[in-house]
């Protein structure tokens, strides 16, 4: 089995990831290169200058001044978007787009011409939840329909966490370079089944190829003269390194060892409350009405009712009232 299906690319699309410098855009070029051999023609949009050195004879650069557009119609075309800022980037693919597909559906079909475009950087036009927002429903709308007009596509993306995954759905052939992101790797797990987790372990030009459901790991012709295709059952996947223990001192953590209950606390209050009480009693004077009495006067009035109490009348019998303590 090859490892590339033009008329599967025809027909569903291609989907390319992994970090800067995994070889994702040398296997890019080499997917154009035969398309275009097999007289297919392919527009690249590319904002990083990426296909500077590809083999496609035109390349056009768009500036922010570029109005009317013209470039051979027939043959395969990079337009270089690297001098726009990311809205006239996405503006200008979206326009070209909306442009292309109109111009494809008024072609009568036997003139048609096969066309695959190429999105460079593709978290820019298709961000996560693309199809409920108006960020490239234009894309969109050639991503889902553009197969009954002869258009098919292939997104590369260094971010494929950051790309929505109904156009990746879509592709029936998909390619996964290194990457040592946590988030690629959650977002790659239904695609890879478990074998998202030695991505970083790949080197450059090596990629974990699925083609309807099927994984292997192939080699780009660009490092290496022939293909080698390996399948990956759990047995011979290498093991991951062990990372190296770190050596450190313990450092003895002591907790606090008395834990005040619930009862212990209130207390607390209660008493510290009576001796602001008593404080503000000693520091206060006079006894106006309003004002809080002082401590030497309250605890008089207090002495002298718990003295009346005690103090006991006693009527002589001559009449004589005597008072007994």
């Amino acid at each position: 089995m090859s490892f590339f299906d033009i008329q599967k690319a025809l027909a569903s699309g291609v989907f390319i990831s992994g970090t800067s410098g995994s070889g994702k855009t040398n296997l890019a070029k080499l997917i154009t290169n035969l398309l275009i051999q097999a007289g297919i023609r392919v527009y690249v949009f590319d904002p990083s200058q990426a296909w500077k050195t590809s083999d496609i004879p035109h390349r056009i650069l768009i500036t922010p001044n570029t109005t009317n557009l013209k470039f051979p119609k027939k043959t395969s075309v990079v337009f270089d978007i690297s001098l726009l800022r990311v809205k006239e980037q996405r503006r200008f693919v979206e326009d070209f787009c909306r442009e292309f597909f109109i111009q494809q559906v008024n072609t009568p079909e036997p003139y048609r011409m096969p066309t695959f475009l190429v999105f460079e950087e593709a978290q820019l036009y298709l961000q996560q939840s693309v199809m409920i927002s108006k960020a490239g429903m234009e894309i969109m709308r050639i991503i889902t329909t553009g197969r009954n007009y002869k258009i098919r596509y292939g997104l590369i993306t260094q971010f494929a966490a950051n790309v929505d995954k109904l156009p990746v759905k879509m592709t029936q052939q998909r390619y996964f370079g290194y990457s040592d992101e946590l988030n690629d790797k959650k977002y790659l797990h239904s695609f890879l089944k478990g074998t998202e987790e030695y991505l970083d372990q790949l080197k450059v030009g090596e990629f974990f190829y699925n083609f309807q459901g099927q994984i292997t790991k192939i080699q780009t012709p660009e490092f290496k003269q022939s293909i080698t295709q390996q399948e990956l059952p759990q047995t011979t996947l290498p093991t991951k390194p062990t990372p190296p223990k770190e050596s450190y001192t313990p450092v003895e953590v002591v907790p606090w060892r008395y834990s005040m209950k619930l009862w212990e606390f209130l207390l607390l209050m209660g008493m510290l409350f009576l001796l602001a009480y008593g404080i503000g009693l000693g520091l206060s004077h006079g006894s106006e009405v309003g004002a809080v009495p002082s401590l030497p006067v309250f605890l008089a009035k207090f002495s002298a009712k718990k003295k009346q109490r005690r103090t006991k009348h006693h009527r002589m019998p001559d009449g004589k009232l005597v008072v007994c303590e």
